[in-house]
């Protein structure tokens, strides 16, 4: 019982843990001097804080299967609606996980917001339009 555990929950947090890891210390080996070290520093800390928010998210939406795996294991029987639980738990994570990359990746942030500045716009156009010619009659 404690294999799927391991398996199911802690194996891929490793996973994205170690493979996070590696990008930041890759990310330190591109800038030497000492100028850019400021710099690469503040990145890092972006980085660091991005992964942070995604595996918060990520452990947060887990705990529910974590907990149904324990009842498992100290009941030895399990109900009829854990099927429908663990179905909501994976729907609710990839949503989220989208979510969450979506708001925290700056290029995607920035096209949703030039995207809503557009339809403001034409919106506001529109309805300059309507009321030009409202008045006109």
């Amino acid at each position: 019982m404690f294999l799927a555990a391991f398996t199911i929950y802690i194996e891929p947090l490793l996973i994205i843990i170690i493979i996070y890891t590696y990008i930041i210390r890759y990310v330190q080996q591109t800038s030497p001097l000492h100028r850019k070290r400021r710099k690469a520093n503040q990145r890092n800390m972006i980085v660091i804080r991005r992964t942070l928010i995604l595996l918060f998210c990520l452990i947060l939406v887990g705990i529910p299967s974590l907990v149904i795996l324990f009842i498992y294991i100290i009941t030895g029987y399990l109900t009829s609606f854990v099927y429908d639980i663990q179905l909501l738990n994976i729907s609710i994570d990839l949503t989220l996980t989208t979510i969450v990359l979506a708001c925290i990746t700056p290029k995607i942030r920035s096209i949703f917001r030039r995207n809503q500045k557009r339809q403001t716009s034409r919106q506001n156009t529109s309805e300059s339009i309507l009321d030009q010619r409202s008045q006109e009659t």
